[in-house]
């Protein structure tokens, strides 16, 4: 819980920072993991910080562009409108701004967590697909969706060996599904997508 002890302190605004993939795949909010960190510009206003929570303190109202850099996902800034706040420290509600970050490619997964990556991609152009939807055959329910680049992450079941069954599909394509060899607890395999030509 963030501290609100000091009189001086009026709170301006609450940033929260959310895992941009998982948030796909689970379809609601889910905040970063690993350590943060967080600057402000203009001005270095106070900030207090409670895991992937920035509270943001003093600040007139105005344009300004939060950077965070976070183990496991890719630096990021975002520029935004802030109201002032005027009423006491402790008394909500505050607005809020969320700051989505792009996993790195090992993504976000807990330590030592068996992975399957890699791209989907058109078969023809070579294009990156965004969105396709990504599942284990003998796990459709344990979906995720390639980032803006066509780039996959999805954890392994445990104890795999051998090889394993992933598909993939997006609007206007053929599913596509295939073998992909698990090697050192880990696989990594690209999928490519045919057009579905209309007649």
């Amino acid at each position: 819980m963030i501290p609100l002890q000091q009189n001086s302190i009026v709170l301006s605004t609450l940033v929260v920072l959310l895992d941009d993939y998982a948030t796909k795949v689970a379809g609601d909010n889910r905040v970063i993991q690993g350590n943060s960190k967080m600057s402000l510009s203009p001005g270095t206003p106070p900030v207090q910080k409670t895991g992937a929570l920035y509270a943001l303190a003093n600040l007139t109202p105005g344009e300004y562009t939060a950077t965070v850099t976070a183990d496991y996902y890719f630096d990021t800034s975002q520029t935004s409108w802030i109201e002032s706040k005027t009423s006491p420290a402790n008394q909500p509600p505050l607005p809020v701004v969320y700051i989505r970050l792009e996993p790195r490619t090992a993504a976000a997964f807990a330590p030592n967590t068996a992975l399957i990556q890699g791209a989907v991609r058109d078969a023809t152009t070579d294009l990156p697909l965004p969105g396709a939807a990504v599942w284990l055959a003998d796990d459709a329910e344990d979906q995720g969706r390639c980032d803006s680049q066509g780039r996959f992450v999805l954890p392994l079941p445990a104890k795999a060996t051998g090889s394993i069954s992933i598909c993939a599909v997006t609007n206007s394509y053929r599913q596509c599904c295939q073998r992909a060899a698990i090697s050192n607890n880990s696989a990594y395999t690209n999928l490519y997508l045919n057009r579905i030509e209309l007649t």
